[in-house]
């Protein structure tokens, strides 16, 4: 499951990283473009941080998966 979502998730990755940044300069006032776009860029990568700690912290929890 993780194989999968991780493919369909780089694949999305590709598009979030180049179009979004874009959108949230055009969608805000002009004035708080820099920050708007620097916070997105920023937040992304601290997101991305966190989804890696916590997939390696759930990868040790005790089931009965085969």
């Amino acid at each position: 499951m993780f194989l999968a979502a991780r493919l369909v998730i780089g694949f999305r990755l590709v598009f979030a990283n180049a179009c979004s940044p874009m959108l949230a300069a055009e969608l805000c006032h002009p004035r708080d473009r820099q920050v708007i776009t620097t916070l997105y860029q920023t937040t992304w990568y601290l997101g991305a941080i966190m989804a890696a700690w916590t997939t390696f912290g759930t990868y040790r929890i005790p089931n009965n998966w085969p």
